[in-house]
């Protein structure tokens, strides 16, 4: 059974339901379904078959959708690329998917097609939004298509799924998901809020290649909700999408929370319909949670993760404005494992660690990838005997929460002594003229490595590189504390986002 079980299962019991919402347009789960299997056929045609790679480079839209479960129905591969790339990283993933057929956004066909003119495997390039007539649309791909369901048996260990990393320190590598995986990662999270009964609406706000992103489409499907869909977060829209479409249910990342809470108009939407906001994707400070607790009227829950596996999920329970004497900061966890995962923290010699002693996080079930695609070795060194290893360092306390202290390769030391720049970016993120952080090491003759941060200021903020030094010496270990402030305009950051920290190296250590 592949992911697109759930498109008929919804089908069959909600068919006149709303699935999808774009702008001004709507479609039913009849809808939806017809236009998949009218895709489906229309890709079979081309011979496109099981295994084969369909590769999406273009904001959030609907053919995202439609091209993920028709790649499902064939037991083909929807890969959905980072539009955001240009030159050798876009050259390299393109080259490295080999896809059959590319589906691209007419704004980046200019920068696309050359490459994939050079790609012996790819059988077209189709123009999303192409006009009728015009040269490659997918309109007139798609014309004429049988909308019957395909006679194509897909088995859950077939890979449904083939998405790139960040490339945050290295080369961007492509992780396999099969449709089992795909399952149980929506599964592990599962809660009331996701039965088909309940007609609910949620909100594609994160992009369609962050494994967020597919999670959302995924879980929407299965649980029959209606699924809002823009092209792109922008903050004046996201509210105004909420408020107008009734939205009970939408992902965010922290910078889009922290744009949502600090927006000067936030009081004059009527947000009442937001029932549950989910965030996760990268470090989040408890302050900024509380604040978007204390202005928003929803449940909040949190989720970490990698693009290879879910992890773990902190509920609403978890979400107090008050931290109980004498106990650690929920609000600093990720929460606890999802259902149908494992984790354990080991040390260097892959000794495992008692609680509240930091370590490497590895993790091990069924919602783990496959592995890396046409990457043998970095699959081998990654799982080892059933188990990922995530390159996280945390630790689990006694109830089973887990604190992330940062990636192992991240990790500071200063004089033999471990420093974890998250806890530090946590530390100088809860000053108020701090609008963002980053920590990093810094060469040392002396100590080996000291600590370094870059700093960004809010609009009105002010302070100096020795307040915030100090600021930090009076709430974490004295040898914690950065020794070099770097006032810059903004982080560096990659096409995903990330803070690409060796940029930040570069700045600290000329030459």
């Amino acid at each position: 059974m592949s992911i697109a079980r759930y498109l008929n299962q919804m089908v069959s019991q909600y068919p006149e339901r709303y699935a999808l919402i774009h702008g001004k347009e709507r479609w039913t789960y009849a809808d939806y379904n017809s236009i998949v299997n009218r895709f489906a056929n229309a890709l079979a045609s081309v011979g496109i078959r099981s295994g084969d790679r369909i590769a999406v480079f273009h904001t959030n839209c609907p053919e995202h959708l439609f091209a993920l479960f028709a790649a499902a129905r064939l037991g083909a591969v929807y890969s959905p690329l980072n539009c955001r790339l240009k030159g050798a990283e876009l050259s390299h993933v393109l080259t490295d998917c080999e896809p059959a057929l590319v589906l691209v956004g007419k704004r980046y066909a200019e920068q696309v097609t050359p490459v994939t003119a050079q790609i012996s495997a790819t059988r077209a390039t189709l123009i999303i939004d192409g006009l009728p007539g015009e040269p490659h649309s997918l309109h007139d791909f798609l014309l004429g298509a049988d909308d019957s369901l395909p006679a194509v048996e897909v088995s859950d260990d077939a890979i449904a799924l083939l998405m790139y990393t960040s490339g945050t320190t290295g080369a961007h590598k492509g992780v396999m998901h099969s449709h089992a995986n795909i399952i149980q990662r929506c599964e592990g999270r599962k809660t009331a809020f996701d039965d088909p009964v309940l007609e609910k609406i949620g909100l594609l706000a994160v992009p369609m290649f962050h494994i967020t992103g597919m999670q959302v489409v995924v879980k929407t499907a299965a649980s029959g909700g209606t699924l809002v869909i823009m092209p792109q977060f922008k903050v004046d829209d996201f509210l105004r999408t909420v408020e107008q479409e009734k939205v009970m249910m939408a992902v965010v990342v922290p910078t889009m929370l922290e744009q949502i809470v600090e927006y000067p108009d936030l009081d004059k939407f009527n947000l009442d319909s937001l029932r549950i906001l989910v965030y996760g994707g990268s470090a989040i400070s408890p302050d900024l949670i509380r604040k978007a607790m204390r202005r928003l009227p929803c449940m909040f829950t949190q989720g970490y993760g990698l693009t290879e596996a879910g992890v773990t999920w902190l509920q609403p329970s978890d979400h107090t404005l008050e931290v109980e004497p004498g106990k650690r900061d929920r609000l600093t966890s990720v929460g606890r494992a999802v259902t149908g995962l494992e984790i354990a923290i080991i040390d260097e010699k892959g000794n495992r660690l008692p609680a509240n002693e930091p370590g490497e996080i590895i993790i091990r079930g069924a919602g783990v990838m496959q592995g890396y695609w046409r990457r043998e070795e970095d699959t081998t060194r990654s799982i080892r005997e059933g188990w990922f290893y995530t390159g996280d360092v945390g630790f689990l306390d006694e109830d089973g929460f887990l604190f992330i202290s940062g990636r192992k390769k991240d990790i500071i030391i200063r004089g033999g002594e471990n420093i974890a720049p998250l806890e530090v970016e946590n530390v100088l993120m809860s000053h108020p003229a701090v609008a963002d952080a980053a920590v990093f090491g810094i060469p040392d003759s002396k100590w080996g490595e000291i600590v370094g941060a870059a700093v960004v200021l809010r609009p009105s903020g002010e302070t100096t590189a020795e307040e915030l030094i100090e600021f930090c010496r009076e709430r974490i270990a004295s040898y914690k504390k950065p020794e070099r402030i770097y006032f810059v305009k903004q982080l560096p950051r990659n096409a995903a986002g990330k803070v690409v920290k060796t940029e930040l190296k570069k700045m600290a250590t000329p030459g």
